[in-house]
């Protein structure tokens, strides 16, 4: 099953797991700890956990401003990723970013430029640096009875493949960005991160091609009933002859549609219907068709579950196999738990997914089952640990892989944060860790901003 089916199948109307909940949220915001090297995370809410009253925020009352941020993640790491050396490797990893947003009815619209600057020193004989450019384009807007939104991703440069870095080409999806405050509850799905996208090539830098847009609605036809209909495209892999050998190019569209139902104020039920095309440059295609029902449960302001059943069809076929047709089982679940302080707090996420996807490197579709799990405790409005792991296997492949890591966090101010941790990872079907399959590193890391975080 490609990316956004994995997103639409752990559909969630409380937010993804490494994003702070909307305003209005009654689990509260993240503490800076919680933010992620990965900078998608800078989107996260000031420090500190903060109780917040359950309140419905009409539309005219949200003050829609222009918003800027301009900032940048420094990360210095140093171990043995590759496990192909006798000494340790050093790497500095530069990700600035600059973006702006401009009010658009009661949403608005992000322009965003965000490269990465990788520079490798010791140990792999890859003693230089390489660039990747990245940018980004989201519009959500709404009107009484409807939201409309547009997601648009491009990058061109030197993808780090390797697991104990901070980049992994990003997935498609045709589901809107997370909800905004102000919009209609019964809008709001919104993908849970999944752990790991498949297969990696055999080398850690390549040179990679990336567009993938996605649009759609979402139309309320009653106060608890609403529809989503969507459709996007994707088109990545390696930008040369050379690098396709390594990182088959892959392309094709995907849609979804379905109706979203606020059964009662704690529990919604998504039914979604999921369709994409996926060719690759190395010949394999596939089509994939996902039945899926989504039920999500607030049990309490602290605890929110989500319940994945349904069926996925597939047909795959390559040059030098006969095709291959199959109806497989869907299934997840996803816990969400937070207790909240007035400065400090915990939460915890657990999410599990099982389904067919195509390998992005070989083309071919695996039953895959993910999970993963993440912890973070704020101490204060300063302090706090965060824990991560995600494991992920084919059933009938040869792909496994874990990845763990572990961090300590000191924000000096909402601007300005410090991490210290470690990272490590084991993977199976790649000789990307070299022959053993292990690699880890240690890591100091620093982020800062100005403006507001986008």
């Amino acid at each position: 099953m490609s990316g956004v089916s994995l997103a639409l199948v752990m559909t969630t109307l409380l937010g993804q797991l490494d994003q702070a909940p909307a305003a209005g949220s009654s689990s509260g915001s993240l503490p800076a700890g919680d933010r992620q090297t990965t900078r998608s995370a800078s989107s996260s809410a000031p420090v500190g956990l903060t109780a917040v009253e359950e309140e419905e925020i009409p539309v005219a009352a949200v003050q829609n401003r222009p918003r800027f941020e301009v900032g940048t993640l420094v990360e210095i790491r140093s171990g043995y990723p590759q496990n192909t050396s006798v000494r340790p490797e050093t790497n500095l990893e530069l990700h600035p970013v600059l973006a702006g947003r401009l009010p658009l009815g009661p949403g608005g619209i992000t322009l965003a430029y965000d490269p990465r600057i990788f520079i490798v020193a010791g140990g792999s004989g890859q003693d230089h640096g390489y660039y990747l450019h990245q940018a980004r384009l989201t519009l959500d807007t709404q009107t009484p009875r409807a939201r409309f939104f547009f997601n648009a991703h491009g990058g061109y440069g030197e993808y780090d493949f390797l697991p104990l870095s901070t980049v992994l080409p990003p997935s498609g999806g045709t589901l809107p960005p997370p909800q905004q405050p102000g919009s209609v509850p019964t809008t709001q799905p919104t993908p849970t991160g999944t752990p790991s996208r498949g297969s990696l090539p055999d080398q850690r830098f390549v040179n990679v091609v990336s567009v993938d847009g996605s649009g759609g609605l979402v139309y309320a036809i009653s106060r608890r009933v609403s529809w989503l209909a969507s459709a996007g495209y994707t088109w990545a892999g390696g930008a040369d002859v050379t690098a396709r050998q390594a990182y088959p190019l892959h392309k094709g569209p995907q849609a979804s549609t379905g109706p979203i139902w606020a059964m009662t104020p704690r529990d919604t039920l998504a039914a979604l219907i999921d369709a994409s095309y996926t060719s690759f440059s190395s010949g394999p295609t596939s089509t994939i068709v996902d039945l899926s029902n989504t039920w999500t449960r607030s049990w309490s302001q602290a605890f929110q579950t989500d319940l994945v059943a349904g069926v996925s069809g597939f047909r795959s076929s390559a040059p030098q196999r006969s095709d291959v047709s199959s109806i497989r089982p869907l299934a997840g679940f996803a816990i969400r738990q937070s207790w909240i302080r007035p400065r400090g707090g915990l939460r915890n996420t657990l999410q599990f997914l099982a389904s067919p996807q195509p390998d992005p490197v070989s083309g071919e579709v695996y039953e895959r089952l993910a999970a993963n799990l993440a912890s973070t405790w704020a101490v204060n409005e300063h302090l706090s640990f965060d824990i991560s792991g995600a494991a992920a296997m084919t059933v009938s492949g040869p792909q496994r892989d874990v990845r763990v890591e572990a961090r300590i966090s000191y924000a000096f101010a909402p601007e300005l944060l410090m991490s210290l941790g470690g990272r490590a990872a084991w993977l199976e079907g790649s000789n990307l860790l070299g022959p053993s399959g292990f690699g880890w590193i240690g890591f100091l890391n620093l982020t800062t901003f100005v403006g507001s975080p986008l």
